[in-house]
């Protein structure tokens, strides 16, 4: 947990995803605060390919630094304090999570999509946890998806069956 007055990265590894049936790093971006306001409860963000969100996934590999920014923004008074998950990619060679259809192209036959069981994994599985274990809103307003190329296919299918 943070201390007072600093924000700090919560790591959960092995987190199991039921119908994926597979295993991932949970990242969890707590704000500055969430230690001091015991009662107070916050907007989060989920955030895919979360493995280089807050640091390399590897040396010499790049990271987005979510945490500078987030701290940044939030002492600038330009956002709310927020809780960041940021969930990382587990890429299996015959399936890809952040697809839910198959494109037509004859070399993405042997790719399976499992787009919709990673959706229910985020749903049903990490979203509950998450709500469970820290203090958040849980409404739909306060809950937001994010990600990037593949990751904003995602969020753009998830978000639209599930606004």
């Amino acid at each position: 947990m943070p201390l007072p007055g600093k924000s700090a990265i919560v790591t959960i590894d092995g987190f199991y995803a039921r119908r994926l049936n597979n295993e991932r790093r949970i990242f969890v971006y707590l704000p500055p605060g969430y230690e001091e306001g015991e009662q107070k409860r916050y907007p989060v963000l989920y955030m895919h390919a979360g493995q280089r969100a807050f640091a390399p996934a590897r040396p010499g590999t790049e990271s987005w630094n979510i945490h500078e920014a987030a701290d940044r923004l939030i002492e600038a008074g330009n956002i709310e304090e927020i809780i960041i998950v940021a969930i990382a990619h587990v890429r299996p060679v015959t399936s890809n999570e952040y697809y839910h259809f198959k494109a037509p192209a004859a070399e993405a036959d042997h790719i399976a999509c499992s787009g919709l069981d990673y959706e229910h994994f985020l749903i049903h599985d990490l979203k509950p946890y998450i709500d469970r274990r820290f203090r958040t809103l849980t409404d739909p307003g306060n809950t937001g998806l994010i990600g990037s190329s593949a990751a904003g296919l995602s969020t753009y299918h998830t978000g639209f069956r599930n606004p």
